[in-house]
């Protein structure tokens, strides 16, 4: 991170450039702000060694970052700090900014700080016709880029310095914090727990988490257009895919659909059967690839990355494994699309840039070198490049699931999910087997005289649903009672009811009746959800006869053994 600073005349008229590199967090507001306090450290340096009065002529500080010049221009109207202002975003740097130009000038009616368009340098614009407020803007933004592609000693200080009207700094993790303080103090206190959570999940070693780049990771998170819940759980492999659901669901297989294999998001990726997986391999490839290419990113760099987006996605070949980063391959390969980049991927950029850089310059001052082909070397920084290449891909990974999820609940025939119904059905039957054992003299009231109802055609999810809403708390009730009962413990009831519902179908299905049935209901034992939703239902307490009122609407839901039970089937109308 640079800044460029040039001073001039309202004619034209230059007195002097300057540039260099910006401390502390890396964003342009604090960049801008090192370039307003080198300005204004300059003027008073020259007062000083000339023995000269502050400056008597009107001065205008122009700056193109607009948040900037608003909270100069609100500061500069007070003649001093009040304590709220300290809590805002580079405080430190506006006090000093304020506190130097004060020194500068005589009256402060003499200074103006405005604000000016930027990157108005565009290829059809003749910059010379620009004001000269836009052109003194457009060479400082050159020299600040030239500070960014220049090769420095040291690398880049997350510390900034205790200037004069600075009174603390908080400091956490040799990084110093100037703004977003409550948020900066949630993360600190919640990244040690998040980042053993990582150690172990992935088997990571301390070397190795520190060798994520987690500033690239965090300035992609904070400009993808994703929600965060979805964000978190396509990062960490928690969307759910049947291996999921299987954990908590355990009549729904945990095989692709398309294959044998256990469904993971990583194997939807690399399925070679998903016709989606496929169309997603060919579509990130040249995504990442047209991406890479129109950053002007140097050819080696190019090469190592997408060898090991191919090696992620199981497409590599043995040529393409030896470009692959050692980092990287300890961080793990599978997650290189999930965003945990290897900081060696910056430090690689960035120096392969340094190299393109040099050879540009030295093919022309030598007439006998053939000049290097390719554009120019772009200004973004290796850290907003491959923040841009972490967001393709996220984004790819993103429409892989909604078109895998397109492709497994919708047919041309139905508006019904076939997978979710399928489920459904296992789980129904599930349930039936479930009410086999409960008491001999409730049987009657939960299990299908013909089990064969619940695969019926036009058995519906709606009507399923509330099947297993209705059913399967008072078939687990009936058997929690029966087991207190007989004396046996809960945790061996529990054991024994996720057994009974980890059913699994038979390859041969059976054919559904020719006459669907009515399935029956509970007459004798109400759920006791639905008793609770009933009361809620009652009058308010306080009422005269609110008590009467509960115990009518308890007896009311008791069905009569002559009404019809609840059906399955969606049977059609007739008029």
């Amino acid at each position: 991170m640079g800044f460029g600073v040039v001073a001039g005349a309202a004619t034209g008229i230059k007195f002097f450039e300057m540039q260099g590199p910006a401390s502390g967090p890396i964003t342009s507001h604090r960049a801008e702000c090192t370039g307003v306090l080198a300005g204004a450290f300059a003027l008073q340096q020259l007062i000083r060694f000339t023995n000269s009065s502050p400056i008597t002529a009107r001065l205008k500080i122009i700056s193109d970052n607009k948040s900037l010049i608003e909270a100069l221009t609100n500061r500069w109207s007070y003649p001093s700090s009040y304590t709220n202002y300290t809590l805002k975003a580079d405080w430190d740097m506006v006090e000093e900014i304020v506190h130097t130009y004060r020194q500068v000038v005589t009256d402060v009616s003499q200074l103006e700080f405005q604000w000016v368009q930027g990157h108005q340098d565009q290829p059809n614009v003749d910059i010379s016709s620009l004001p000269i407020e836009a052109q003194f803007n457009i060479q400082a933004d050159e020299l600040a880029s030239t500070t960014v592609n220049t090769p420095v000693v040291t690398r880049h200080s997350y510390i900034t310095p205790l200037w004069s009207q600075t009174r603390c700094v908080l400091d956490i993790n040799q990084e110093s914090i100037h703004g977003a303080y409550t948020a900066k103090l949630h993360r600190s206190i919640a990244t040690p727990a998040y980042h053993s959570y990582l150690q172990s999940r992935h088997s990571w070693s301390l070397e190795t988490i520190r060798d994520v780049d987690w500033k690239t990771f965090n300035m992609a998170t904070r400009t993808y257009f994703s929600t965060e819940v979805h964000l978190v759980k396509l990062i960490h492999n928690l969307l759910p895919t049947k291996s999921r659901l299987h954990k908590y669901q355990p009549w729904i297989s945990p095989q692709c659909q398309f294959c044998s294999e256990i469904e993971t998001f990583h194997h939807l990726q690399t399925c070679p059967c998903h016709p989606d997986a496929i169309t997603f391999r060919q579509k990130i490839n040249k995504t990442v690839d047209e991406y890479l290419t129109k950053q002007q990113v140097p050819l080696t760099f190019r090469k190592y990355f997408m060898a090991s987006l191919r090696a992620c996605l199981s497409m590599s070949t043995p040529d393409d494994r030896t470009y692959i980063l050692l980092p990287q391959q300890r961080i793990g390969e599978q997650l290189f699309t999930r965003g945990l980049l290897s900081s060696q991927w910056r430090h690689l950029l960035h120096q392969e840039r340094l190299n393109d850089r040099n050879l540009k310059i030295i093919a022309s001052h030598n007439p006998y070198l053939a000049q290097p082909t390719g554009s120019s070397i772009s200004s973004k920084s290796s850290r907003i490049v491959l923040a841009g290449a972490i967001k393709i891909m996220w984004e790819a990974m993103g429409e892989l699931w909604l078109n895998h999820l397109n492709t497994i609940h919708h047919t041309k025939t139905t508006n019904q999910s076939p997978d979710t119904l399928q489920h459904l059905r296992y789980h129904a039957t599930g349930i039936q087997k479930l009410g086999q054992s409960v008491p001999p003299t409730e049987q009657s009231k939960y299990i299908y005289p013909d089990p064969t109802t619940i695969d019926h055609p036009r058995t519906t999810i709606q009507k399923l649903s509330q099947y297993i809403s209705s059913y399967k708390p008072v078939i687990i009730d009936s058997i929690t009672r029966a087991a207190e009962v007989a004396g046996q413990s809960a945790t061996t009831t529990r054991a024994f009811i996720r057994q009974i519902l980890q059913w699994r179908p038979t390859p041969s299905a059976p054919s559904p009746p020719t006459t669907p049935l009515q399935p029956s209901s509970p007459n004798n034992v109400e759920p006791s959800h639905r008793k609770r939703n009933r009361l809620r239902k009652g009058r308010e307490p306080g009422s005269p006869d609110h008590s009467i009122a509960t115990d009518m609407s308890v007896s009311t839901i008791e069905e009569d053994p002559d009404t019809p039970p609840m059906s399955l089937v969606n049977t059609p109308s007739t008029l």
